[in-house]
């Protein structure tokens, strides 16, 4: 007669299934701190798309809103609008920070660092003793966008894109902001119609 193994686990099988055991688990904690990762990331891309959109928006409502005050001085009268490459001055209503609507001295400046392009707002109430866009300390402040490319502001006089707006006497047809050239491009072109006509100060 054979005998009869008795019911049960030797060691060695034990220990077998302890280390698929841990194994697996190890496994499956992997792909979930992956899976952690990779939501984070996702949710980072999607915030910052999100802070990009409401940049646009805001760009785009100021520009196509840009006041073309004309500054009187003793010579000649100018409509308070400069452009450059990493610069823009303009004239916008907006409202202060006692909720009151005014005319506001806007620039939007392109900053560069190593980590990519800041687009800094700086905002300051129009008076008649101050020089236009004669911006002091107290004038407010606030980052706008953080993108990875390097910006480029550009201006269209109907024939063709200039890198600053060297008229004094009316507002460019088109403001382009582009964020990055084919592949780096970190949103679309901006463009923005700034609206005509003339308003004496």
């Amino acid at each position: 007669m054979t005998r009869r193994r008795s019911q049960g686990f030797t060691l060695l099988e034990a220990l077998v299934a302890i280390a698929l055991l841990a194994l697996l688990a190890g496994l499956l904690t992997g792909a979930l701190r992956f899976g952690l990762v990779s939501t984070r990331q996702v949710e980072a891309r999607i915030a910052g798309l999100e802070d990009l959109r409401v940049a646009q928006h805001f760009l785009r409502r100021q520009i196509e809103a840009a006041v073309p005050l004309i500054v009187n001085d003793e010579t000649r009268g100018e409509v308070a609008f400069r452009g450059g490459p990493g610069r823009l001055d303009l004239v916008a209503e907006m409202y202060g920070r006692d909720g009151m609507p005014g005319l506001w001295y806007l620039r939007i400046v392109v900053q560069e660092d190593e980590g990519g392009s800041r687009l800094i707002v700086l905002r300051q109430p129009i008076t008649r003793e101050r020089e236009p866009f004669r911006f002091l300390p107290d004038a407010d402040a606030a980052p706008l966008a953080i993108v990875r490319a390097p910006l480029a502001i550009s201006y269209h006089d109907g024939r063709r894109w200039l890198d600053s707006w060297p008229r004094s006497d009316t507002l460019p047809r088109l403001v382009r902001i582009r964020a990055g050239e084919g592949d780096r491009a970190d949103w679309p072109d901006l463009l923005a119609v700034p609206r005509l006509g003339v308003v004496q100060q």
